[in-house]
């Protein structure tokens, strides 16, 4: 256990899109993902600044990586 949950972020496999210059950030899981895709591509070109976190492993968790790419948005 402790070596699997000391390098979760060598573990974590995760995608992310369009969090640069994101002010909401989307983060979702297996099938659920490319509904949340398909929001953030939408509504984009509306002027929302969308982005997506797409998680593809859940277990060890990944929060670090989540802390850190959603330190700066709502």
């Amino acid at each position: 256990m402790d070596k699997i949950e000391n390098n979760v972020n060598e573990i974590a496999r995760y995608k992310e899109y369009y969090l640069d210059d994101a002010e909401c950030i989307l983060i979702s899981y297996g099938s659920s993902a490319r509904s949340a895709r398909h929001v953030v591509e939408s509504r984009r070109p509306r002027g929302e600044r969308l982005g997506l976190l797409e998680l593809q492993t859940l277990w060890p968790f990944p929060k670090e990586i989540v802390r850190e790419k959603c330190s700066h948005v709502k």
